[in-house]
């Protein structure tokens, strides 16, 4: 009966599948990144955009008010306040889209990398994978050759003994 043969690398092929494992997880963790990332960029657009919004109705009104005689000089100015300070917002709502932008490009170039290395981790379990398919049929060639070689020698013993008490 044949011995089981034991795949000397395969401490190596457990490595490289933990490695690809674990460059799965990273990608997994630098898209969940991204994302919340993108959300963050997308929460401020919406600041941004209703501070314009809302600076815009309180010029149009502050404006229509004064045109037509009906606004006293601290309404006009308490108004003129409250748009500088829609102003204010809105320049550091700016800003801050500014600096989320780039965190978004970093978060998305992180990802790339993680894609990257996940590709290598994936093709260096492959070669690993390969390598011991390989291994396997070299082994069980091996081992029907020498099947057959003793089945040849069972034969030819029985040959040999059946003529030899013939003779």
């Amino acid at each position: 009966m044949a011995k089981k043969n034991k795949y000397r690398l395969q401490i190596v092929l457990d490595q490289k599948e933990e490695a690809r494992d674990q460059a799965a997880k990273v990608l997994q963790e630098k898209k969940d990144a991204l994302k919340r990332e993108q959300e963050k960029a997308d929460e401020i657009r919406q600041n941004l955009e209703a501070t314009k919004s809302r600076r815009e109705r309180e010029y149009l009104e502050m404006t229509q008010g004064s045109m037509g005689g009906g606004i006293a000089v601290d309404d006009a100015q308490r108004r003129l306040n409250f748009i500088k300070s829609l102003d204010v917002k809105a320049k550091r709502l700016e800003e801050d889209l500014s600096l989320q932008v780039k965190r978004v490009k970093r978060a998305e170039q992180e990802v790339e990398i993680a894609l990257q290395d996940l590709i290598q981790a994936s093709r260096e379990l492959q070669v690993m994978q390969r390598h011991k398919e390989n291994w396997e049929k070299e082994v069980k060639r091996r081992q029907e050759e020498k099947d057959q070689n003793e089945m040849n020698e069972i034969g030819n013993v029985m040959y040999n003994a059946k003529h030899s008490i013939g003779q």
